[in-house]
């Protein structure tokens, strides 16, 4: 199940990029954030093809052999966001850059924060603020971004389309796997000029392709993700847009060995050298059979809230934040356990991780979350008592005398229902 290290650097424009965030460092790992799923597909992987529509067919096939029959490909645009969500409005844009030399040489950075490529024997991943790098044995000929290594095929279609279906052996093949219906949209005008486009849906969301009307290439890919956030829990989505705009793209660009050569930079580390916490191996855990540790932070109304305040009660406390994913998916349930549970003897504390009151505030209103004590750790310092800060969203049951009865750092129904068994085993016991 999905979870997040507050050690572990995330490549994201913003929180509220959550869809295309890339958690490459612990991408192996047998539990790695479900976050890394390739969005540009708008999380669908049809098992069928898609339904082409008659007038679009002939559109699909002029793309597919325009990547087919590239040799060199250089590229230079944006990734950006616009987004209203729940009455929160942010707008974000960073530069992406791409090149491509068939057949599997290839360079791909985001700028400042990420850098993918192929040296043509070896594929690459360097996060340029802390630092890490991954390697894996690239593929010598095209071939579906599947069957990339993980999770490079995903970065890819989550951040440069274009560069990564010039790496596709079948590009259209890509799209229909990616959207349920394929049909044919009115031009899209960019800079004065009429661009030919598709329409791509499927029922997590739709999204309109521009092809440049010379090279066949992809100029611009808007997906709508509106959808996809009402599912991930938003309660009002008016714009939740994620645009890749290509409007320099160059085939047959000269290139040179020397623009996809790669070597670790001083003091870069390979994740392969960082164990990855297994479960066992939770700080947190250590903590059952434990007293619970004492302390006083303040609520969302400026009160003192101490463990004695809270005394007499079974205890839910969830440390969470709101740039953890899985911490917010799991919120509403914990709300539902709260208002379920609270004539019973039963509080649920929402412990959130270092972030400022306004927005914590806001978070907890727009999705109406009232049920739940929100207290604020704004240095994590009673979260490092509990080692709960480690592994987000980390869960503890504390019993009317204080013991700390269960650790739960999973997340999903069956953590949901591992909880409320301990906090009904914690009733009984004291009854």
């Amino acid at each position: 199940m999905a979870r997040f290290n507050r050690s572990v650097p995330i490549v994201v424009l913003s929180v509220l990029f959550a869809g295309i965030m890339v958690a490459f460092a612990y991408a192996a790992a047998d539990d790695a954030p479900a976050t890394t799923k390739a969005t540009t597909t708008t999380t669908a992987e049809s098992s069928k093809p898609a339904d082409v529509a008659a007038d679009a067919a002939p559109l699909l096939a002029k793309l597919a052999n325009a990547y087919k029959n590239l040799k060199t490909l250089d590229l230079a645009g944006t990734l950006s966001g616009d987004f209203d969500i729940d009455g929160e409005k942010n707008n974000q844009k960073v530069d992406v850059t791409g090149s491509y030399a068939a057949p599997n040489q290839f360079r791909h950075a985001l700028k400042n924060e990420l850098l993918v490529g192929s040296t043509g024997e070896q594929f690459y991943i360097f996060e340029e603020r802390a630092k890490l790098y991954k390697t894996s044995e690239a593929k010598t000929q095209k071939v579906p971004t599947a069957d990339l290594p993980d999770p490079f095929g995903r970065i890819l279609l989550d951040q440069n389309l274009s560069l990564a279906f010039a790496l596709s052996s079948d590009p259209a093949a890509e799209l229909g796997q990616m959207y349920e219906k394929i049909a044919k949209a009115p031009d899209v005008t960019i800079d004065g000029k009429a661009h030919p486009a598709l329409a791509l849906s499927n029922e997590h969301g739709s999204a309109t392709l521009a092809l440049d009307p010379q090279t066949n290439l992809i100029r611009r890919m808007t997906i709508d993700m509106a959808k996809a956030v009402k599912q991930r829990g938003a309660q009002e989505v008016a714009k939740a847009l994620v645009t890749m705009d290509y409007p320099t793209s160059t085939p047959g660009a000269t290139t040179k060995p020397a623009q996809f050569a790669w070597a670790p930079p001083p003091g870069a580390r390979d994740v392969a050298t960082i164990q990855t916490p297994r479960e066992g191996e939770l700080p947190a855990l250590a903590m059952v059979g434990k007293p619970a540790p004492a302390f006083k932070l303040k609520d969302l109304n400026g009160k003192d809230v101490s463990l004695t305040d809270l005394k007499g009660n079974v205890l839910v406390f969830d440390f969470w934040a709101t740039w953890c994913p899985p911490c917010v998916a799991s919120m509403p349930g914990l709300n539902h356990l709260a208002e379920e549970m609270k004539d019973k003897g039963v509080k649920v504390v929402a412990i959130d991780q270092d972030e400022e009151k306004e927005l914590v505030q806001g978070f907890i209103n727009s999705r109406k979350l009232n049920s739940l004590i929100v207290l604020l750790d704004p240095d994590t310092t009673m979260s490092k008592e509990y080692m709960g800060n480690e592994l987000l969203p980390t869960t503890m049951v504390i019993g009317k005398d204080g013991t700390i009865r269960k650790v739960i750092t999973t997340g999903g129904s069956q953590a949901e229902k591992d909880l409320k068994e301990a906090v009904e085993e914690a009733l009984r016991a004291t009854k």
